[in-house]
């Protein structure tokens, strides 16, 4: 798993997550459980990591 550091959107926190490993797998699951859908996204990066895109505090919706 790495956080990534983003300029210019400082309301996001970006994390990868490496499928391959059993337990980033869970951990990205359990990530994306504990925040609201609204308040998340997920983007595939290839077959074997993802990237999660979390906007606390509404963000999201604040972008849109």
């Amino acid at each position: 798993m790495a956080i990534i550091p983003n300029r210019g959107t400082e309301h996001t926190v970006w994390v990868v997550y490496d499928l391959r490993d059993p337990d980033q797998w869970e951990q990205a699951r359990e990530d994306r459980q504990s925040w609201a859908k609204g308040l998340s996204e997920v983007h595939t990066l290839d077959v074997d990591h993802i990237l999660i895109a979390f906007y606390p505090g509404g963000a999201l919706e604040a972008a849109a």
